[in-house]
């Protein structure tokens, strides 16, 4: 006989979906406006300074910002992705089970499947062709690697982090110590996962390139990007970690 859910779960699995919602709405803009700016940057249409200051302008006309593509691009990604990472938890809980792995399956599930579609979107979108291409199947793949490191940072190994912070400086507390995980996984992950979304958008706006002149590009463009992909990951996966 299957289990009855009991009506405190139906209770936190709501809350779930309302805390993702509440989630997105406050992550979208800065994110939307980071996400723009780098893919217009990295298909050379628009300068990363130049791009952001644009956004920013943009945001004095919320209405308007709000149905914009790819804010409603990203609104999808963020409230996927948190709604199955939270659920994942409750669910998990419930069950009396560990929610680290089932965590990371469904955020990642989600994540790679809305953040994948929303990149090759955005650049299709604002990649500066007038007759857009498919993304190849080498951007797919780097994306995806994207992806799976940074769920794991963001949701899976915080708490462990967290456990080791108490364990070796006790005086910090569970409070302090989730924060400061929380903040400082996903932002040291971007030193990873960075070159690698640079990477697959240069091969989609340049699939031609020779080995040296991609060297060159992830060079040239990474410390720029890096800062700001670290600043885009706070509210993303940061605060909007410990607000969901």
């Amino acid at each position: 006989m299957k289990e009855k859910k009991s009506p405190s779960f139906w209770i936190s699995f709501t809350g779930d979906w309302v805390a993702a919602t509440v989630t997105t709405i406050t992550i979208t803009p800065v994110v939307a406006i980071i996400d723009r700016a780098i893919v217009s940057n990295a298909a050379g249409t628009v300068s990363l300074k130049s791009g952001l200051y644009q956004g920013c302008k943009e945001l004095t006309h919320p209405l308007k910002f709000a149905r914009q593509p790819n804010v409603l691009a990203v609104s999808l990604v963020y409230f996927a992705t948190y709604g199955a990472a939270n659920s994942a938890d409750t669910i998990s809980r419930h069950l009396n089970q560990p929610p680290g792995l089932p965590i990371l399956i469904s955020s990642s599930a989600a994540n790679m499947g809305f953040a994948i579609w929303k990149d090759q979107f955005l650049a299709r979108l604002y990649g500066g062709s007038t007759n857009p291409k498919p993304l190849p199947l080498s951007s797919y793949s780097l994306f995806a690697v994207r992806d799976v490191l940074t769920m794991g940072a963001c949701f899976t190994l915080p708490p462990y982090l967290s456990e080791a912070i108490q364990e070796h400086y006790p005086k910090l507390g569970k409070a302090k110590s989730d924060t400061l995980s929380q903040f400082l996984l996903p932002t040291s992950m971007q030193l990873i996962t960075t070159p690698l979304h640079l990477l697959a958008l240069d091969i989609y706006n340049n699939p031609t390139k020779t080995i040296s002149d991609r060297v060159r590009f992830l060079i040239r463009e990474s410390p720029a990007t890096l800062l700001t992909r670290m600043i885009r990951v706070l509210p993303a996966y940061g605060c909007g970690g410990t607000v969901s």
